[in-house]
């Protein structure tokens, strides 16, 4: 299978579907399409809502791509590999519809940002979540503070200082993460068809209001989330990283 990234408009909905060889672990190619992609649809009056999902069963998002990882040189490229995650972050809170994370299956690291930045997010009981980042010589600080704001600070660390260790799903939704947990996909499906057709009969501009009011009280993000890009991409070329991210290469 190749990694690709592919969006749909289908009436008032925009649907953004993604794959990756690796457990839909995301390379920077695939990242920055996602981000362009949604920063397009901002710019569309007639889309209310936007689905994002990926390709397979068991693996919603593995995070970062490993194998890119290890190819980055330059602390500059580092930065601007983390920056995609932060700039598809950014899309997700900047879009003006409601934005629906379809999780299937487990979720990691940047997987887990996209899940925490958007507006609603429903699971199977099978979509465990990790945040691993401490384990490859870095840390969650690009998608750390989507997580936060639903999780809370408590959770937050709990998750980063643990980064070994499966959560479950239902341990995510009662921290915020998952609005549902469904045990079958199909049943999970269903729900998602259903408020589909519930929120693309409301009010476009009352949508995008509330989804403002939803944000309030968080700071600017920008210029943080690219100072923090910057602190990933510094730490990525420690000795320390380069020697984790060889042992789970060789696994």
């Amino acid at each position: 299978m190749t990694s690709y990234c592919h969006l749909s408009l289908s009436g008032p909905l925009a649907t953004l579907e993604f794959g990756t060889p690796f457990h839909n672990a995301l390379p920077s190619g695939v990242l920055e399409q996602m981000g362009a992609h949604l920063e397009k649809v901002s710019e569309d009056p007639e889309i209310r809502l936007v689905l994002i999902r990926s390709q397979g069963e068991k693996s919603f998002c593995a995070g970062a791509d490993l194998s890119e990882l290890l190819s980055i040189k330059e602390e500059e490229e580092g930065r601007r590999f983390f920056f995609q995650f932060a700039r598809l972050i950014l899309a997700i809170r900047n879009a003006p519809q409601i934005v629906i994370s379809r999780v299937q299956g487990k979720a990691v690291g940047g997987g887990l940002g996209l899940i925490a930045a958007s507006d609603l997010s429903y699971a199977t009981d099978q979509a465990e979540i990790r945040l691993a980042e401490l384990i490859n010589g870095i840390g969650p600080f690009v998608v750390g503070p989507a997580i936060k704001r639903k999780t809370g600070l408590s959770a937050f660390n709990h998750l980063t200082l643990n980064p070994a260790s499966w959560f479950t799903a239902s341990w995510a939704m009662e921290h915020g993460l998952y609005n549902e947990v469904f045990h079958i996909t199909e049943a999970m499906d269903e729900h998602i068809a259903n408020k589909i057709d519930e929120l693309s009969g409301y009010s476009r501009p009352a949508l995008t209001e509330i989804k403002k009011m939803m944000w309030e009280g968080e700071p600017e993000w920008d210029k943080w989330l690219l100072d923090r890009a910057g602190t990933s991409g510094r730490l990525l070329l420690t000795e320390e990283a380069r020697q984790a991210l060889q042992a789970i290469r060789r696994k």
